[in-house]
């Protein structure tokens, strides 16, 4: 077992002083990106408000202009998208240090007490290269951004995990479309020796889909390989028992690249930030830390990957 038992109450017992600290830095942060948002809010909503009790108003001497209900409403609801971006920006600007210092040594501690020799990267990430290379994701795309880049070697496994912001964004102004690509935990585990194959969960130029015993399975994932003797070999009944119970623990994608499982895993939320509206003193808020660390470490044990089986090649 190459994971560690963490003591968290000792850990944060540890913590506590710096924990108060940063505590204080994430209510400073909060309050004046709360309050200049909702200056920004109050004033564009009050100004819309003057407009629509306002008879007539008139622009640059012009005739007089109504404003009608419609506008109104697509006018209020601009007002508040806006606002949730100049939020965002904001509590960026204001909480760079909060969070480079929590990042550092709340979260660098808490991998630390899991697994011995974890190196992170809170500004790096896994190189789009690879992400391409994985081939799970056939659409193009222009914006390139993740953060939290984890390397570690579980037993006789080399893992590396990062978040990505994956999307394609065209157009601008009011024609500017934004489509997400992946927004999630990217995942990478070096097998060490290499199929000379590839297999995916999403089709690829010269691919072909292949169906395996297993219902349930099928049911959840769409394969296809440029190899069909070896990908019957390398997803064999336990591995893909295991990738089906991975299933219901997370909602993933995967990929058997030259001797590499490319594992894409979505979720709604920033894995490793610091909170921004929950006090970092609630003892909850680092057992979903831990929760996450374990999901994405426990990938290697679930999936049985230091069993090295993987490194033979079907003859």
């Amino acid at each position: 077992m190459y994971l560690k038992e963490c003591d968290l109450d000792t850990l944060l017992a540890e913590l506590e002083p710096l924990l108060l600290e940063l505590e204080e830095k994430r209510i400073a942060a909060l309050w004046p990106s709360l309050g200049l948002t909702a200056l920004f809010c109050f004033g564009a909503l009050g100004f819309i408000l003057l407009v629509a009790v306002t008879p007539a108003f008139f622009l640059a001497g012009e005739s007089p202009v109504m404003v009608d209900s419609i506008g109104l409403w697509q006018a209020s609801i601009g007002v508040l998208v806006s606002s949730s971006a100049l939020f965002v920006f904001l509590w960026r600007f204001f909480s760079k240090d909060y969070v480079h210092v929590f990042k550092q040594n709340v979260i660098q501690k808490m991998i630390a007490s899991l697994v011995d020799g974890a190196l992170f990267w809170p500004s790096g990430h896994i190189e789009s290269v690879e992400f391409e290379q994985s081939l799970l994701f056939r659409d193009d795309f222009n914006r390139y951004e993740g953060d939290d880049l984890v390397e570690v070697m579980l037993d006789k496994t080399k893992v590396r995990f990062s978040e990505l912001h994956v999307k394609k964004v065209t157009g601008s102004g009011k024609n500017k479309e934004t489509i997400e690509i992946f927004d999630g935990l990217f995942f990478i585990a070096d097998f060490n020796k290499n199929f000379d194959f590839q297999l995916s969960t999403s089709d690829f130029h010269g691919g072909e889909r292949v169906e395996l015993d297993n219902p349930a399975f099928n049911d959840l994932f769409d394969i296809y390989t440029t190899d069909t003797v070896q990908a019957f070999y390398v997803l064999s009944p336990s591995f893909i028992e295991r990738l089906t119970l991975l299933a219901q623990k997370a909602d993933f994608t995967f990929s058997l690249i030259q001797g590499q499982l490319y594992i894409a895993i979505s979720m709604n939320k920033k894995l490793l930030e610091p909170t921004i509206f929950r006090s970092l003193l609630e003892f909850r808020v680092y057992e979903e830390y831990l929760d996450d660390l374990l999901l994405v470490f426990g990938i290697v044990e679930d999936l049985s990957l230091n069993t090295r089986i993987w490194g033979e090649k079907a003859s």
